[in-house]
């Protein structure tokens, strides 16, 4: 869940917590506040490498960033809710 809202608080859901640091640019996973604290990107990882090998390039990252935020609320007995994702679709708890 928290990486879902660092992904989407500033300028909406776009996967840009996950961007890796450049020799030129800190990412925001790597900056004071998030590291080491934030964490999740092995999940977010291999679940978009998953996806990749059946459907390469149909779902994005914000999507698995906000579905599995949605997904670990509802495991810990959270509640559930729908989601809309970039393409449109509805994903439903």
């Amino acid at each position: 869940m928290r990486m879902h809202f660092h992904d989407c608080f500033v300028m909406g859901c776009d996967g840009s917590v996950l961007l890796d640091s450049t020799p030129s640019s800190t990412a925001e996973k790597d900056s004071c506040a998030n590291n080491p604290s934030l964490r999740g990107y092995d999940v977010i990882d291999n679940a978009k490498a998953r996806l990749e090998a059946v459907c390469k390039g149909v779902v994005s990252i914000a999507d698995i960033v906000a579905f599995a935020a949605r997904d670990s609320i509802a495991i810990t007995g959270g509640l559930g809710y729908d989601l809309v994702s970039l393409s449109g679709l509805i994903a439903l708890c």
